[in-house]
């Protein structure tokens, strides 16, 4: 038995994803026995037996800061380039709140393709205050994608850590590891909830700074929190692109 505490989360929001996490969900390996927490928009529409499952209503997490609540509301069909996608922080805070050692993200195409025995190992063999993906990892000045650190000059300013400019980085987003300790954890949330309201009231990046990317890699920064690629392969990602709005 694991003498860490451990948390899957999702999101499932609008009917699409909300249809594909259902499937997810009551397809998890006969050896998966974790709490696992979902955000959605529809509370209603999430249906599986597993015990484990607690169901988070978005509307009622995003009330937790108030100042983002309004450029965070959901339209029908919202597209992927105005998805709000910051809104994950809150499920990831919720796991953090309840105390859990190990919140481990993954998008709802995502699923596990290991043993448990193996799982656990691995994971108790992290190094605590660092996130680890499967995905890639994007570095300021390294590599063609630089879309995360358009504009990073002004929020670098403005959050006085312009010295770290070369640190920045970020992870892709389908599976990330979060493994902090409880003071990382109020830290690296409340820089992200900062960071996320200056990107929708001081636009500095793509879609009024809004995407996840931009915003996080400033808690990373500002935290001084490693982001490495995990040494296995538990995850497989089956991305569906015919479901996207």
């Amino acid at each position: 038995m694991s003498k860490h505490k451990i948390c899957f989360v999702s999101e499932a929001n609008q009917p699409n994803y909300v249809e594909q996490f259902n499937n997810k969900i009551n397809s998890l390996p006969d050896w998966f026995d974790f709490d696992y927490y979902v955000s959605t928009d529809s509370p209603e529409s999430v249906s599986s037996n597993y015990e484990k499952l607690k169901v988070f209503n978005l509307l009622d997490l995003q009330k937790r800061t108030p100042a983002t609540l309004n450029y965070e509301k959901l339209k029908a069909g919202c597209k992927l380039f105005t998805y709000p996608s910051n809104i994950r922080r809150h499920i990831i805070n919720q796991g953090f709140k309840d105390g859990f050692d190990y919140v481990i993200w993954n998008d709802c195409d995502v699923s596990l393709k290991t043993n448990r025995e193996r799982f656990l190992t691995d994971i108790e063999n992290l190094k605590i205050n660092a996130i680890y993906t499967q995905n890639s990892i994007y570095r300021y000045g390294v590599g063609a994608n630089q879309g995360p650190f358009k504009g990073c000059d002004a929020p670098l300013k403005h959050f006085n850590i312009e010295h770290k400019k070369d640190q920045m980085k970020i992870h892709d987003g389908p599976t990330a590891i979060y493994y902090f300790d409880s003071e990382m954890q109020k830290k690296y949330i409340s820089c992200w909830d900062q960071v996320t309201q200056y990107g929708y009231e001081k636009p500095y990046s793509l879609q009024r700074g809004a995407e996840r990317p931009p915003c996080e890699t400033y808690a990373v920064t500002m935290n001084d929190i490693s982001i490495s690629n995990l040494p296995f392969h538990h995850f497989a990602i089956r991305h569906n692109h015919s479901i996207k709005y």
